[in-house]
């Protein structure tokens, strides 16, 4: 017992840890881990978001702070802001303090009708200068050329010159003068003198402490700005923005580089919303806990949750079995989404960069092309004989901008080509001269073995000496003729070419060429910048912008707006490779650019759409999606398997037990499988049938067992049978014999079934025939029983037996008893005793046997009660059996009713007492004589 006790107080915990675990925690973990995974995301994003919201503005910040882009808006305001048509002095003083030209270190040139109208005040010793400058700008020189050159020179450094400013009109440039870096903005007036505008020239770059004291507070904001000055210690790289947590919070913080100085941007970070997330999370999770435990609880929930039919609950598992993954699936599937973002960006960005590579790796060809092209004058058909008659055609070339600058000479360094004007040959001849000589000096000289070429004058032979020297890189270039150097010459970056012919029939012995690299780049770059490069199912577009400050798109420039404007500008101010996402032309772009390394002064861009990368996660999103639903639709699917191989089958089973309850044989359930439920179906189905006969039994039965007494003149009867299961074990009845004459018998078969009921059946067939013998005796009717019993049973079922055979003229009744409890006799209201009859019961013993027989006489009044062994042995709630007396004293309590309430109010009064529900068939014969009138 304590073994069992053992086994199911393990199986019972064992369900109880099962369903705790499948029903609380597992889902308050899924529920715990997803939301902690959703919030950290959230948070990572909302981090990345402060980041590049504090790029922005730091980006921003130095835009604002960067001198020259400064300085343009500064200037193109002022510019906006003269009064043309009445400009005089004072107006240029107003506008010059209230643009504090002062503090940035910036003069207006302001000319009207050729006079200089800016203030004496205002103007250095540069104000003759420049007016001078201005007059030879506009083509009315007052001084020669040369001082005017030499002028522009002093004050503006060789790399610029008016006319660079003229053609940059209403663009700031960028210059090195006498006092270092400066800036300088050019604009004519829209009147018909060519003499008047204004010139605008910042002499020195002001200070990066100067131009903050200009940022607008709406810029800063929150964000607390540091200057460190170069060369100091830097705490961290400037690309990427560090966390610094510490007792007051979280900071971020970012370094940013202008000119050469360091700019750190901070900014408090806290997430409130992550810290609100969790709060919330954790309160879902303590009510997901107690709604849990109050419905584990609730003995109520729990009984309408038992009582839910097994298609809802089979339903319910396959949901819950399928929400656990699918919530999985969505949030791993929306986390590589996100990872996938990022890859794409990464690889586009990687891509572009690819593309910028190709395009400047391209011009490496482009220098190839240029170099074959200076080689192919050689091939010239009056190049070797009458090289002047090329003249025109070098002219053509200059015209189309393939060439800056050619000239050719003989042996006798004369020349016999050249592009120079007359004032420029007079002046820079002697350069073309020298390395003239120096060429045939060095490659043919055994052209001329007579003739030795000597340096005629100094200035030659200082400019000689230089030449041949390491210090100006010249040594190297005389060293490898017929090849493409690049060179800086008078502020410019050059592509030289020269070459010596060694050919004795060619008049030429030198040429010398050379052409801006700038302007190769603009033809390289109006050619091949349409080029795209192919990536995933998009394009990636390439741009470019020149120190100009526009951008090259195709065969047209325009000016970059907004946040592409921006990108360049932080592109030239880093002067290194950056990344971003921008806004352009109404689309979202993934940008990359970078200084041009090879492409000088243009800074190269290259564009990928963001709506391409939206469409590769908008794809992989919807096969997400797709994949979703097709795992609902199979467990969908899976649970109508479910439904027609377990739970119809057990519909049909519970269809067919409601009919059994009710009595109906004819529901048959249908076998759809051959597994456990088929067999069982299949054992139902053998169930029914035996029913059915079990049934067809019960009907014989009833018809051997009379449903109510008959009536005997002169005597009140009545007889109850009450079957414990469909078949009972119990037999009586009352059979007339002869005139006032009647047999009464009650038995009890042992055990219950189809085989007592047989049994029943052959004791009714043997008392009916016995009835009809003339000789009919009682002792011969149980000695025929008893045999038949024997032979057929063989002790395995036998049957108690009680006869009366009463003569109701004389109220005489002889009984004869076959180990079957004695009926009991009641007389004048009190029990009377019963004579002994004592024998084994039928089918025990073989053979004849005597059956002990007695005789009693009933007087007016008298009771007989015949019974069986389950009235005595009924157990009260104590466990004490009722017993004769207690069974003979609750038969007296009710002696004064008729036999039928008697018997009914006895039965009654069993039930009630017994401890528990009686197994056994009651069965009870009542005779009572009528009393005299």
């Amino acid at each position: 017992m304590n073994k069992n006790n053992n086994k199911n107080f393990a199986v019972s915990w064992f369900f109880a840890t099962n369903n705790i675990f499948l029903f609380m925690i597992l889902p308050c973990l899924a529920v715990w881990a997803l939301g902690n995974a959703v919030i950290r995301h959230n948070s990572d994003l909302y981090k990345n978001e402060s980041v590049d919201t504090l790029e922005k503005d730091a980006e921003r910040i130095c835009a604002f702070l960067d001198p020259v882009i400064f300085l343009e808006e500064q200037f193109r305001r002022f510019n906006a802001a003269l009064d043309r048509e009445n400009i005089n002095s004072k107006e240029v003083a107003e506008l010059y303090e209230k643009f504090a030209g002062k503090t940035l270190n910036f003069i207006p040139y302001v000319f009207k009708n050729g006079a200089l109208v800016t203030p004496p005040g205002i103007l250095n010793d540069s104000g003759d200068t420049i007016k001078n400058l201005w007059w030879h700008l506009h083509g009315q020189p007052i001084r020669p050329y040369l001082e005017n050159k030499r002028d522009s020179n002093t004050w503006f450094g060789r790399g610029l010159t008016m006319i660079d400013a003229r053609q940059t009109t209403e663009q700031l440039v960028e210059f090195t003068g006498r006092k270092g870096k400066g800036l300088l903005f050019y604009s004519r007036s829209g009147s018909k003198n060519l003499l008047d505008g204004v010139l605008l020239v910042a002499w020195t770059i002001p200070d990066l402490e100067v131009l903050a004291g200009f940022l607008p507070a709406s810029y800063t904001g929150n964000i607390a700005l540091e200057v460190v000055p170069s060369g100091q210690h830097c705490r961290h790289d400037e690309k990427s923005a560090v966390e610094v947590t510490n007792k007051r919070g979280t900071t971020l913080s970012l370094r940013k580089t202008i000119g050469n100085r360091f700019v750190f941007f901070r900014r408090n970070f806290y997430d409130k919303s992550s810290a609100s997330a969790k709060a919330v999370l954790h309160i879902i999770i303590m009510l997901l806990i107690m709604i849990i435990a109050t419905f584990m609880k609730d003995a109520l929930m729990r009984a309408r949750i038992n009582s839910l039919s097994v298609r809802y609950k089979l339903v319910a598992l396959v949901l819950y079995a399928a929400f656990l993954p699918l919530a999985g699936l969505t949030y791993f599937g929306w986390k590589y989404l996100a990872e996938y973002r990022e890859l794409l960006q990464q690889e586009a960005l990687i891509a572009c960069q690819g593309s910028i590579n190709e395009l400047e790796n391209g011009f490496e060809k482009k220098k190839f092309e240029i170099l074959n092209f200076y080689r192919s004058f050689q091939s010239l058909p009056d190049m070797a004989t009458n090289t002047a008659a090329l003249q025109n055609y070098f002219r053509r070339m200059e015209h189309a901008g393939l060439i800056n600058l050619i000239e050719i000479r003989d042996l006798h360094t004369n020349v016999l080509v050249s592009l120079q004007n007359q004032e420029s040959a007079t002046k820079i001849g002697v350069i073309g001269k020298v390395f003239a000589r120096y060429g045939i000096a060095n490659f043919l000289s055994h052209k001329l073995p007579q003739e030795k070429i000597l340096v005629t004058s100094a200035q030659e032979m200082l400019l000689q000496e230089f030449l041949e020297s390491p210090l100006g890189g010249w040594a190297r270039i005389f060293e490898s003729p017929d090849d493409l150097h690049t060179v800086s010459f008078g502020g410019f970056e050059l592509f030289f070419y020269w070459n010596a012919y060694t050919a004795p029939d060619f008049l030429p012995a030198v040429m010398v060429c050379h052409q801006h690299i700038q302007k190769e780049v603009s033809n390289y770059l109006r050619e091949n910048i349409l080029g795209r490069s192919a990536f995933h199912q998009g394009t990636i577009r390439r741009l470019t912008s020149s120190a100009k400050n526009t951008i090259l798109t195709g065969s047209e420039e325009d000016r970059p707006t907004g946040d592409l404007k921006d990108f360049i500008g932080r592109v030239r101010r880093n002067n290194s490779p950056q990344t971003g996402i921008l806004e352009w032309k109404n689309e979202k772009w993934l940008a990359v650019g970078a200084p041009g390394k090879k492409l000088l002064g243009n800074i190269v861009l290259g564009l990928f759409p963001f709506s391409q990368i939206d469409d590769q996660i908008r794809l992989i999103r919807n096969d997400l999606i797709r994949g979703v639903i097709m795992a609902l639709i199979i467990a969908l699917l899976v649970g109508r398997l479910f439904s027609s191989t377990i739970i119809l089958p057990l519909a049909g089973i519970l269809r067919g037990v409601k009919a059994l309850g009710q009595r109906d044989t004819s529901q048959r359930i249908e076998i759809m499988q051959n597994d456990e439920l088929g067999k069982l179906s299949e054992s139902f189905n053998k169930t029914i049938e035996t029913l059915e006969d079990v049934i067809f039994a019960r009907t014989i039965q009833a018809q051997i067992i009379p449903a109510t007494a008959p009536a005997i003149e002169g005597y009140q009867t009545d007889l109850f049978n009450l079957p414990a299961a469909d078949l009972g074990g119990d037999y009586c009845d009352l059979q007339p014999v002869r005139n006032h004459e009647w047999l009464l018998v009650i038995g009890d078969v042992t055990g219950r079934g189809v085989s007592s009921a047989l049994v029943t059946a052959m004791a009714k067939s043997i008392v009916v025939k016995s009835l009809s013998d003339e000789k009919f005796a009682l002792n011969k009717l149980l000695e025929c029983l008893n045999a038949l019993l024997y032979s057929q049973f063989k002790r395995k079922n036998c049957m108690t037996f009680f006869a009366a055979y009463l003569e109701c003229t004389s109220g005489k009744v002889s009984c004869v008893n076959a180990g079957h409890p004695l009926p009991l006799l009641f007389s004048a209201g009190k029990r009377q005793a019963f004579p002994e009859l004592v024998h084994s019961p039928l089918g025990f013993d073989p053979g004849d046997q005597k059956f002990p027989a007695a005789a009693i006489e009933m007087q007016p009044g008298d009771c007989l009660v015949f019974y069986t062994a389950i009235f005595v042995e009924v157990t009260d709630r104590s466990g004490k059996p009722l017993g004769t007396d207690g069974f003979a004293a609750l038969c007296q309590e009710f002696l004064h009713l008729p036999p039928t309430e008697m018997r009914a109010a006895v039965v009654a009064k069993i039930i009630n007492l017994s401890a528990q529900k009686i197994a056994e068939d009651l069965t009870m014969m009542i005779l009572k004589k009528n009393s005299e009138p």
